[in-house]
């Protein structure tokens, strides 16, 4: 998890002024208004520095709370811990702050909150579910209205794009793409420089790898394999097998 924390020192002072909060323990007495902790004329926070406001009931729980963990810092903001448990459980990652352009889009690098792990590209939050083990890796790349999810992962330098959905836990990595309208599920590896588009859907134990291209609107299933420089294309159906050159469709 990145925290944009205050520095140590800074924390220390806040705990000090916690610290007298809670002893002195009254409505008379004052705090800051120059502090983060500040949220109202009435005095609900804690802070360092120069008496200018009231010290309220209010004030004095937060300090108890800070005091005790219950309220900390997560991503520049002071959360209550039940609240930063439930961001850690409905987000998976952040944006890292790098950008690049990449075919007249604006991609941004991503960085998994759980373990720091500083991943792909994505152009929005809508590319890459924050829910199950799916992630964009090395110098991957997502973006258009292309969605990854469930337990999938793209690497290396694939690409997804288009309106194409990889789901479930399909794999795509080296230099493949998947574009169009395409959908890669179950246990596909889509790698190599092959490429799935159009409205193509790939599902089941399937590889699809080297040179291919599977497009139109075939489907390719089961524990079929296509690789080399074989086109599946058209309405072709192909659920088992090797085919390693040649126009399917």
């Amino acid at each position: 998890m990145n925290n944009k924390n205050p520095s140590e020192k800074r924390l220390e002072e806040y705990k000090k002024t916690c610290e007298e909060i809670v002893k002195i323990g009254d409505c008379r007495n004052v705090i800051s208004r120059d502090c983060p902790f500040y949220e109202d004329n009435n005095g609900y926070g804690v802070a360092c520095g120069e008496i200018v406001g009231v010290i309220c009931a209010e004030a004095i729980l937060f300090a108890k709370k800070f005091l005790e963990g219950k309220i900390v810092f997560y991503e520049g903001k002071l959360v209550e811990v039940e609240e930063e448990e439930e961001i850690a459980t409905t987000r998976k990652y952040e944006f890292t702050g790098e950008t690049k352009e990449h075919c007249g889009t604006t991609l941004h690098r991503i960085r998994r909150l759980k373990d720091g792990l500083v991943g792909g590209w994505i152009e929005k939050e809508d590319n890459l579910d924050h829910s199950g083990d799916c992630f964009v890796l090395g110098n991957a790349k997502v973006f258009g209205n292309a969605k990854v999810s469930d337990n999938a992962k793209v690497c290396n330098n694939a690409q997804v794009y288009g309106d194409a959905k990889v789901f479930e836990d399909a794999r795509a990595y080296d230099n493949a793409k998947v574009s169009g309208n395409a959908e890669v599920s179950g246990h596909v590896w889509i790698y190599g420089s092959a490429k799935v588009f159009d409205n193509a859907q790939v599902y089941g134990n399937v590889k699809v790898c080297g040179k291919t291209q599977v497009s139109g609107n075939a489907w390719v299933y089961g524990d079929a394999m296509i690789y080399g420089d074989a086109r599946v294309c058209e309405s072709a159906i192909i659920n088992t097998g090797k085919i390693y050159s040649g126009v399917h469709k």
